[in-house]
């Protein structure tokens, strides 16, 4: 398993000890929780037997440890884990999840003026990303989201390059940084190009330096928020 339950317990509650004080000292002015659980682990003990359950458990530690590769991550219930964030891994990102294109659209659909970046799998359920890509490009308030494709298939890349996507990261993933690295180019290559269509409809060019000014301070300040879209397992 991932550690005695005492241990892992006690690990968790030293480190909430050390925020609380770092608070009280005024030595952390802001930091990030996440709370996790794993999802039909009960299934998976009944169908499967405990043994699988317990290694259901340490892939979804491992999966929570390179994604916040950054930071502390907790196991403080049966399937419960507790990150908290620090370094790069406390960043500004709100982030959606959707588990079918279908769901994937109306996540889309609900917070179109909020998303930043889609991370988009091929192959899903009820819609295929395929079909998502192809929607998004004919409708005029979501074909400007910056797309990136998950996938295997590399001989899909041509087809979905057509399709709108801006750049693929392979399975099986790269190394997380890598990933962050990719997701923070495409965000930056769309709000260059974004702010370029702005100042180009402007007439006087004063008044198109004040409006870019304004529309990179925005860029600096604002959240980023990533959509990410993937098959449940």
């Amino acid at each position: 398993m991932t550690g005695r339950r005492s241990c892992w317990k006690q690990a968790f509650i030293n480190a909430e000890a050390t925020v609380d004080q770092k608070l009280a000292e005024g030595t952390l002015s802001e930091f990030g929780l996440v709370v996790c659980d794993v999802n039909g682990l009960k299934h998976v003990n009944d169908t499967k037997g405990h043994k699988a359950g317990d290694e259901y458990i340490r892939q979804a530690c491992r999966m929570a440890c390179d994604i916040f590769s950054h930071s502390p991550v907790y196991r403080i219930g049966g399937d419960e884990f507790t990150v908290i964030l620090t370094d790069r891994d406390y960043e500004n990102y709100d982030v959606y999840y959707a588990a079918d294109g279908v769901e994937t659209m109306k996540v889309l659909q609900s917070h179109k003026d909020e998303v930043d970046l889609v991370l988009l799998d091929l192959f899903m359920p009820n819609m295929n990303g395929r079909e998502v890509l192809m929607q998004m490009q004919v409708s005029e308030e979501l074909a400007s989201i910056p797309v990136i494709v998950l996938t295997v298939d590399e001989d899909a890349q041509v087809d979905c390059l057509k399709y709108g996507a801006m750049d693929f990261i392979p399975k099986p993933y790269p190394d997380i940084e890598i990933v962050k690295a990719r997701i923070a180019k495409c965000i930056e290559l769309s709000e260059n190009r974004d702010l370029i269509r702005q100042t180009q409809r402007e007439p006087n060019i004063e008044e198109r330096f004040v409006r870019a000014k304004i529309a990179a301070d925005k860029v600096r300040n604002d959240s980023t928020t990533v959509c990410s879209f993937f098959e449940r397992d």
